[in-house]
């Protein structure tokens, strides 16, 4: 898949270089590029029924690299309009970090949920380090001994370990 992938981002690459149109040398494969690409995005995601579990993996590689294909058929011209609508090098890298900067917003805006995962993730491990943070004060600055909270960690884990117990077996008698 990477060679597949090397090799599609240099003919993007040459084939939107040599490309001459009415609208413009990278603007038909941003307009004319995402149609496929979004048919192909389906594509991957979608198993015909009735087909085996090998023609199921040929459908998975197949759609897939034809997907990458697309995606790279798309964004290498995309990526390469900013080169094309200045030769300041300063400008150049402002329009490639505003567009790098409102594709991570736009997609922050889209994942509400991983933004809420994110943050709870956040701050339940903020809160989990501080407390760590307050034992090792309270052992190095109360109890005097920073050795102390390593016993208190390995006195907290072993309590919270439960035996593993293996569920009791039917007793069947046998009638002779």
């Amino acid at each position: 898949m990477r060679v597949l992938g090397g090799v599609t981002d240099l003919a993007a690459g040459r084939i939107a270089d040599q490309t001459t149109t009415r609208w413009g040398k990278f603007r038909p494969y941003v307009l004319f590029g995402s149609v496929p690409l979004l048919g192909l995005l389906v594509a991957v995601f979608s198993i015909p029924h009735g087909i085996s579990s090998g023609e199921k993996l040929v459908w998975a590689y197949v759609s897939y690299a034809l997907f990458q294909a697309a995606y790279r058929t798309v964004n290498i011209p995309y990526g390469s309009l900013a080169a094309t609508m200045t030769q300041q090098p300063e400008e150049r890298a402002r329009l490639s970090t505003a567009r790098m900067i409102f594709t991570a917003l736009r997609m922050l805006r889209h994942n509400r949920l991983l933004v809420i995962l994110c943050a709870s993730s956040l701050a339940l491990y903020t809160g989990v380090f501080g407390a760590q943070t307050v034992g090792i004060y309270y052992a190095r600055d109360v109890l005097g001994d920073t050795n102390i909270f390593i016993a208190m960690t390995v006195a907290q884990t072993a309590g919270m370990r439960r035996p593993f117990r293996r569920p009791a077996r039917p007793h069947t008698s046998r009638v002779a």
